[in-house]
This record gives C-alpha cells, structure tokens and sequence, in this order.
C-alpha cells in the first residue's frame, strides 16, 4: 500500500526546542510555536488524505514503512530572468534536509503510522520549484515488505 499527500505551502524546517528547569527541578521541553502551527497544518493536510482515501488513522499500524518527502521551494527571481525555460534546481539554502523531515514526520505519528519509529528508510530531497510551480511538500509513505530487505 502506498499514501502521497501534498502539503500546500512552502517547506518548513523544525525549530529548536527551548529546554528550562522548573523551580520543582523537573527540566520542561517546548516546542517552538511556528513548529507547532505548521505540524497541525501538516496533521490536517494528513487527516484530509486519508479521509479521501477511506482509511482510518493511523494508515500504517505495524510494521516497518517507507517515507519520500519533496520539498518544493518558491522560485527565486534571479532564476526567472532567464529566456529559456527554467526546470526544477537544487536547493542548498539554510533549511537543512533533515529539519524538514523531522517537521514532517513529527507530523505524521498516529495518522500515517503509529509512531516515527516505524520509518524504516527515508529520502527528503530539496528543490526550487519551477516559475509557476507553487511551494509545497510531497510526502509519499510505502508499506516496506519484509522480504529481502
């Protein structure tokens, strides 16, 4: 079985968590609030596939699966300036590969899988989207059978 959903949007790259002691001594963990927003923007995106789909959540309960995320970035001016047509490029900017896909993946515990544990392979590639290409996230997730693995 495979799920693709599309997250409209441009790609976003998870936060840093903010640690601080309590005056109790237990130390208390946030999450930043633009990580937030944007997980339960992705939750919802997420929710819509698989009512579209029929399944109910989570859509892979057991068993080790697969993740692709293409990450599509709003194409910058200098690339549109150009008389040729202009394709999809490689984006190397400040947000790194893997914030992306813990963002992403964060995003997908208890509606795609169970938990993120159960990713067993995961590819996360980075673009500049075409001129009229709008960014957005692509999130492909595959049952990984257990066979020749």
């Amino acid at each position: 079985m495979e799920l693709a959903v599309t997250i409209p949007g441009p790609p976003f790259a998870q936060g840093r968590p903010r640690a601080w002691t309590m005056p109790d001594g237990r130390t208390r963990i946030l999450d930043p609030k633009t990580s937030r927003r944007w997980k339960a923007y992705a939750c919802a995106c997420y929710e819509r596939a698989l009512v579209e789909r029929g399944l109910q959540p989570p859509a892979f309960a057991a068993g080790p699966v697969e993740v692709e995320i293409l990450a599509v970035f709003p194409c910058p001016q200098r690339f549109r300036k150009k008389a040729l047509p202009i394709m999809r490029r490689p984006f190397t900017g400040f947000r790194d590969w893997d914030n992306i896909a813990k963002a992403v993946c964060d995003a997908g515990n208890g509606l795609l899988y169970g938990d993120d544990r159960q990713i067993f392979r995961g590819t996360v590639t980075r673009v500049y989207g075409e001129p009229d290409e709008p960014p957005h996230v692509r999130v492909v997730v595959r049952e990984v059978s257990l066979d020749g693995v």
